[in-house]
């Protein structure tokens, strides 16, 4: 009877062996699902060029008349400084950008404009590269004003113009502005 109770109880086993391994293959082979959704948006980045709005003297409007504007018109007079601001403001909604501002002066060597070197650098051309990045409602502005030469002659620079142009790459795959500037435009600088 032991032997009985014996071989019963390894048939036994052996079919509970069985019934695990088949339940346990058929839990493997459950199917589950899932769904994940992804939505894409492009960004962007955008920017806005100008500056205060002067009199024919440059000396900068107040009050009502006070609005930025895409440029002023000037009258020129010997060793005379002028109120310029051209700025560069990230719009909102922009991605953090990388700014750049080339400046064509057409009088030359007759009027003396300074870009602070600490936060702008030349990068030839007469394109200024601003060393820090920028995000949306952030602004950079060039310079700030610029002096007539005391010896030109205004005459000479009748319909001459000082004109600015702003360019923004986003900063994300940048390491620098030189570096943004390079790929997107050209080296050294050919916008």
């Amino acid at each position: 009877m032991k032997k009985m109770y014996k071989a019963m109880l390894l048939v036994l086993c052996a079919a509970l062996l069985v019934a695990g391994s088949v339940l346990g293959t058929l839990a493997y082979l459950k199917m589950q699902t899932g769904t994940v959704t992804n939505t894409f948006t492009v960004g962007k980045v955008e920017i806005a060029l100008d500056e205060a709005k002067t009199d024919e003297y440059g000396v900068t409007l107040t009050g009502n008349e006070a609005a930025r504007v895409m440029g002023n018109e000037y009258k020129l007079i010997p060793n005379h400084t002028y109120a310029k601001d051209p700025t560069i403001t990230v719009k909102t909604g922009s991605e953090d950008c990388w700014v750049f501002a080339k400046l064509e002066n057409g009088l030359d060597g007759a009027a003396t404009i300074v870009i602070d070197s600490e936060k702008w650098t030349n990068l030839g051309n007469g394109v200024y590269a601003y060393n820090t990045k920028l995000s949306a409602g952030d602004t950079a502005t060039l310079f700030t004003q610029f002096t007539f030469g005391a010896t030109a002659d205004p005459a000479s620079y009748e319909n001459a113009k000082i004109v600015i142009t702003g360019y923004a790459v986003q900063a994300d795959g940048f390491a620098t502005p030189e570096a943004a500037w390079t790929a997107t435009f050209g080296a050294p600088a050919n916008p």
